[in-house]
């Protein structure tokens, strides 16, 4: 198993050393099974498009994350439904008024049912799972903390209850089936043979979980950021974050693009100054 970071300049070629990747592949395995994500639909028709004019769009999965969750949970035969917004929030507001009703919630109990409190919930919560954060592991981190942060943690607690009561998952929740999954069955994707990342600038902690445990699986994943590890510019310094959060993850071997981006010479001034004092 093997994990490549290739990280580049904006519009410096990293889109076409990934469709140079495939083609390599389907040149020695023609039908390799190979998966592309992407952040989102616009995104998956671009690299669609660019991969057909190489000519290699032919049986290639072009999806975003949620597309390979789904696969990997039908193949489990794990099908839990996913709330949907509306749901959700009044699965919020459940959970309030319970611990309300309990004696549990003080700290806000003045604004239980204001509707921004019950929208901040839900994004926070969803920030919780998006990270990888367990109810356990923020009740112990807000333990000596304010009655704010414990009263939070106790909400966060009973909603994670409320939906597995339902038989529910959060919009966040697939991605915790799925690494559940993949620990569960060490096999189930070992018939892919390339896994491309492309267009992503940043992953959080339950992806940089899930990138862990396809690692273990998948005989070769290339994933591709936009930066250079080798600059002190505060426009890189997420890159460099991230970096460091996918070598301890991955220990990928590193690649830095140095092509030049393929940018008008306005654009690419702005590229090399931007957050610049006194450069644009």
């Amino acid at each position: 198993m093997s994990v490549e970071l290739l990280i580049g300049r904006p519009a410096s070629g990293k889109t076409e050393a990934c469709i140079q990747k495939i083609r390599d592949l389907q040149n020695k395995q023609p039908l390799a099974n190979i998966w592309v994500l992407v952040p989102d639909s616009q995104n998956m028709a671009y690299f669609r498009r660019r991969l057909a004019d190489a000519g290699g769009a032919i049986g290639v999965h072009i999806g975003t994350f949620s597309a390979l969750y789904t696969s990997i949970l039908s193949a489990q035969q794990i099908f839990t439904p996913v709330i949907s917004p509306a749901l959700e929030h009044r699965v919020v507001q459940e959970t309030v008024d319970a611990a309300y009703e309990t004696g549990s919630l003080t700290h806000f109990a003045a604004i239980k049912n204001k509707p921004g409190f019950l929208l901040a919930l839900q994004d926070i919560f969803s920030e919780l799972r998006a990270g990888y954060i367990a109810p356990q592991q923020f009740s112990d981190y807000t333990r000596d903390k304010s009655p704010a942060k414990r009263e939070m943690a106790l909400l966060y607690d009973h909603f994670i209850n409320r939906l597995d009561a339902l038989n529910w998952i959060d919009r966040d929740g697939q991605i915790w089936q799925a690494i559940g999954a993949l620990a569960a069955n060490p096999n189930l994707l070992s018939d892919i043979q390339l896994l491309i990342l492309d267009g992503f600038s940043a992953f959080a902690g339950a992806r940089v979980q899930f990138l862990k445990r396809l690692a273990q699986q998948i005989s070769e994943i290339l994933i591709t950021l936009p930066g250079q590890v080798d600059s002190n510019r505060v426009v890189h310094r997420r890159t460099m974050v991230e970096v460091e959060n996918l070598s301890q993850a991955l220990s990928p071997h590193m690649i830095q693009s140095r092509a030049d981006p393929h940018l008008f010479p306005e654009s690419q001034h702005l590229e090399k100054h931007v957050l610049e004092a006194g450069e644009c």
